[in-house]
């Protein structure tokens, strides 16, 4: 089955949830019940009844389960192509998803070739390209130890040189690593300058938070050390700005903890051709440094600072100090505190002015004359009415983008030239809107998402499309757009727009083309005529899988653009090669009219894929907003199959939409049916129905009928479902109002598994509650076989100071004299007429070791544990945490007749011992960590066979499928 994408569901609620494959079976081992009545009023305690224990459960791994996605946990922070470089016909990008190098020739733009690829070790953050050798900085986590002797990550950079000369045979030469996180890089002459920060405690680590400066010779590409200096720096505060001059590193550093106004500019000399370093001092900084701004023009430094008074409006003022770069020492020119806000929405300084602007509907741009060092100026105000403006000074012009006011409620954006060649008295040259745009300007601002060429003539502005105005969450279709401005002269022309490229993060021109990088892609666009671009090429740069299955040969992926809520299907030869060039796409991101087309909580899209027992068909399902006056939530049904290996999309359902105080809850594929579970409320009152699907022919389901279940369901919670052949598990649970309450407050819970039999989708049917003690983890392929977790009471004997505190799971309770706490018991019960009777159970808890995951398969049960935190001798929360062991992995082998037998802790070292079950099959289990993927085969469980599987990226998101584990990364999918 496929492991759920969403972990932390909980007390968010249930938004979508689908189920996986078919049972992969197994011995099932079924015995006939004695003649014995089997218990049938079964009680639990369970404090969190009502919610998932995921955090520890997981997903059964041999039973198709509801696939959860919690949307408000959900990161939705889009990767992007950070390092990019054009070199003559050859283009490098160093691409931070994957991460990878890939080298593309572009001599003709229309069918870039991808000449050679190199992968990369950590996240790339830098490239520098020299003489056919690229050196790429990239930044990493590396183990290191704590002071109390816990595990700790340390920060890193490492600088790889490649040769590049040929790029279908790049060769490392050499590779360095600099302790702390990179900030900035430079290569000069045969020098390459590395500033980074190290502010994590280890034992390794440097004793209080220190900048390191440092030296590398480049020179036949060595990478050897020349010099280093580190300066230390206030703890808690941070290294706070970095920046490069001709001569000179600038890093502004805060220096007390009791002023966070308090901080100094260091000054690194780096003129020595030879690469050695010279600290010249520390420069006091007015203001607080965490908002410092340096830049050099003609032997000058200029220092932008926040002010430490309250200006007119009640904002911070801002400080422009000046030094003298050509003194031996730099010395201060002088400065002036500018009655103006500190330049939240932006400070951009061009030569001898600067301009400041606070983002903010109403505020203007500033412009500040800083032609003389000793007195800078505030020299005009630009009044857009506008508001988010962002700026790009070209010399004596400069342009903006902001939001039209007149355009209400449209929003659209406007784009504005300026003279400024008196800085006192800028001249508005022209100014033009462009087309209805629902969109906030571009976040990344600077020279990707606004761009100004004045060789060219051409001006780009690239938007997202999303509303955010009143209480419209999204707008309509968000494709993301390029925006084509002509540049002729002084004057603005509309000319082209470009839809549905995604996430654009860089731009490059050549010849007539524009090379656009986003997230997940290469992508060519023809501007030869600029009123009609279009998208010529497109090459996949490697992007990470929401969802992947396989159906014969091919293996289908679902990929979204988390920024714009694009999305859409892929395949490739399931025997390809890892990153093999996509060659076919469906489009997913299409939207019902009736939808606002976005979720509610964000800019992302709920989708997931699933494969019917039908070869050749998937099911995506999408959720939506439902537009107009009482909204709703929509869900999209997408029937795709497959022609020559390649998706096609066979059929379109609109589910009826739920109210805004409802949800769609799993989606389940059976034999022959398709489940969609629906939660409404009526008169305050829960109410949980499926809609049922035929799938007799499968690319064409057809809605049989809606199954209501039954209000004693209903009432209660529902979840924990688990398909078995045409029969569908839920379970639901109801509070015990005749038990007492204990110390807690907790009262006992009743807990069931309904049996819905879906044979015939026209007339499915709902048999009688079984009850059970604790949550439904796993069942039989028949069904008759179900595997519980509960939790039960254990106690013990106060110490002579009482009972001990337990920080990471739960505390001791004196009751009756004994201190108290609750474990969790994993049971193995037979149905038999309706009723369940206790075979076998198992501690998997006790006062000394806690439960961390738990994977259930037909003859198997593995689960983890690690020491609990137990406060018994006054030690802090820090140094109970890490004076844990490592975390132990068990077996729990089930017989033919439904004993439990346990076996280990398992002999593991080494990363395995921090690694986490991910899934289980048959007697297998699939141990995840951060050098591989292991199988641990545990058919002899006192003699478990280990086999490793080394990755090249550690395995974030394992699907299990038809005996296989499915590896995505962002490199692509790797098999198992």
């Amino acid at each position: 089955m496929l492991r759920g994408m969403g972990r932390r569901l909980g007390r968010a609620g249930w938004f979508l949830a689908v189920a996986a494959l078919g049972c992969t079976g197994g011995q099932t081992g079924e015995v006939p019940l004695d003649d014995s009545e089997p218990q049938r009023d079964y009680r639990s305690h369970e404090p969190d009844w009502r919610h998932d224990d995921d955090d520890v459960l997981g997903t059964p791994s041999e039973m198709p389960r509801a696939h959860r996605v919690d949307l408000s946990t959900r990161s939705l922070t889009p990767t992007d192509a950070d390092v990019v470089r054009l070199d003559g016909s050859r283009l490098y990008v160093a691409h931070r998803a994957t991460p990878r190098l890939s080298v593309f020739d572009v001599s003709d733009p229309t069918g870039p070739k991808e000449l050679g690829r190199w992968t990369l070790e950590a996240t790339p953050a830098r490239m520098h390209l020299d003489q056919g050798v690229l050196y790429i900085v990239a930044s990493t986590y590396e183990r290191a130890t704590n002071a109390l002797g816990g595990p700790a990550l340390r920060a890193a950079s490492v600088v790889t040189a490649l040769s590049v000369s040929d790029p279908a045979r790049i060769d490392r030469l050499a590779s360095k690593r600099v302790l702390g996180d990179l900030r900035e890089s430079r290569l000069s002459g045969d020098v390459l300058y590395l500033v980074t920060v190290e502010e994590e405690a280890c034992q390794e680590c440097s004793p209080t938070p220190t900048a390191r400066v440092v030296s590398l010779a480049t020179r036949d590409a060595s990478l050897e050390q020349i010099d280093s200096l580190q300066i230390p720096f206030q703890a808690g505060r941070g290294l706070i700005r970095t920046a490069f001059g001709v001569e000179h590193i600038y890093l502004g550093l805060a220096k007390s903890a009791s002023d966070p106004a308090v901080g100094q500019l260091e000054l690194v000399h780096t003129a020595d051709p030879a690469g050695r370093l010279q600290q010249l001092g520390g420069v006091p900084i007015r203001g607080q440094p965490d908002r410092v701004r340096f830049d050099e023009h003609n032997g000058v430094l200029r220092v932008f600072s926040v002010a430490n008074r309250e200006s007119d409006d009640g904002g911070q003022g801002l400080h422009v100090d000046s030094f003298n770069l050509e003194t031996p020492s730099p010395s201060r020119l002088g400065g002036a505190t500018l009655d103006i806000p500190w330049p939240d929405g932006g400070l951009r300084i061009d030569g001898a002015r600067a301009y400041a602007t606070d983002g903010r509907p109403g505020d203007p741009i500033v412009v500040i004359d800083l032609r003389d060092p000793a007195a800078p100026r505030v020299a005009a105000q630009l009044d857009l009415n506008g508001a988010s403006a962002h700026v790009a000074p070209r010399g004596e012009r400069l342009y903006t983008l902001d939001y039209d006011p007149t355009a209400s409620p449209d929003r659209r954006l406007r784009v504005s030239a300026y003279d400024v060649a008196a800085p006192n008295e800028p001249t508005l040259l022209d100014r033009l809107g462009l087309q209805a745009v629902e969109g906030p300007l571009p976040a990344w601002g600077g020279d990707t998402g606004f761009d100004v060429l004045q060789e060219g003539g051409l001006i780009m502005v690239s938007t997202a499309n999303l509303w955010r105005e009143g209480d419209r969450a999204c707008g309509t279709r968000r494709t993301g757009a390029l925006h084509l401005v002509d540049l002729d002269g002084d004057s603005l022309k509309m000319r082209g727009v470009i839809e549905g490229l995604g996430g654009v993060q860089r731009i490059v021109a050549q010849a007539g083309y524009l090379l656009g990088m986003t997230d997940a892609s290469l992508q060519v666009v023809d501007i030869q005529d600029r009123s009609a671009p279009s998208v010529v090429a497109r090459v996949d740069l490697g992007q990470e899988a929401i969802d992947v299955a396989v159906v014969g040969d091919t293996l289908l992926r679902v990929t979204s653009d988390a920024a714009l809520g694009a999305a859409q299907l892929d395949a490739r030869p399931l025997d390809g090669p890892t990153g093999t060039p996509v060659a076919t796409y469906l489009d997913l991101s299409e939207v019902p009219s009736t939808w606002d087309g976005c979720d509610p909580l964000g800019p992302s899209l709920d989708l997931s894929l699933r494969r019917s027992t039908s070869n050749g068909v998937v099911y995506v399902l999408r959720l939506g907003v439902i537009a107009g006056e009482g909204g709703g939530r929509g869900l999209r049904l997408l029937v795709v199959g497959l022609r020559d290996g390649a998706p096609q999309l066979l059929d379109r359902i609109d589910l009826e939409p739920i109210p805004q105080d409802g949800y769609f809850t799993e989606a389940v594929v059976l034999e022959g049916a398709l489940l969609v579970g629906r939660l409404t409320r009526k008169k305050g009152r829960r109410r949980y129905a499926y809609d049922v699907f035929d799938l007799a022919e499968p690319s064409e389901p057809r809605l049989a009928t809606r199954l209501e279940l039954p209000t004693a369901i209903s009432t209660g919670w529902v979840g924990n479902t688990l398909a078995v052949g045409d029969q569908l598990l839920v379970q639901h649970g109801v509070e015990d109002e005749g038990a007492e309450e204990d110390s807690e407050g907790d009262a006992s819970v009743r807990l069931f598994v309904d049996v819905i039999d879906v044979s015939d989708p026209d007339e499915p049917v709902v048999e009688a509650p079984i009850s059970v003690p604790g949550r439904l983890v796993h069942a039989s392929p028949s069904g008759k076989r179900l595997f519980t977790m509960d939790r039960v009471r254990g106690s013990t004997k106060p110490s002579p100071t009482g009972c001990p505190s337990w920080t990471d799971y739960e505390s001791y309770h004196p009751q009756g004299g004994l201190c108290t706490w609750t474990s969790r018991r994993f049971n193995a019960l037979e149905v038999r007429d309706g009723r369940a009777r206790m075979i076998d159970s198992h501690m998997l808890e006790d006062e000394e070791r806690r439960l961390t995951h738990v994977r259930v398969a037909e003859r198997r049960l593995f689960y983890q544990q690690v020491p609990r935190m137990i406060d018994r001798d006054g030690l802090s929360l820090e140094e109970l945490f890490f004076r844990r062991d490592k975390t132990t992995l068990s077996v729990i082998a089930v017989a033919a007749d439904g004993s439990l037998t346990q076996h280990g802790p398992l002999d593991l070292s080494g990363p395995q011992e921090y690694g986490t079950i991910e899934a289980a099959l048959g007697t297998r289990v699939v141990l995840n960590h951060a050098e591989g993927v292991d199988v641990i085969d545990t058919e002899d469980p006192a003699s478990p066979m280990i086999e490793r599987n080394a990755l090249s990226k550690e395995c974030a998101r394992p699907r299990v499928q038809d005996d296989a584990v499915y590896c995505i990364t962002p490199e692509g999918v790797e098999a198992l």
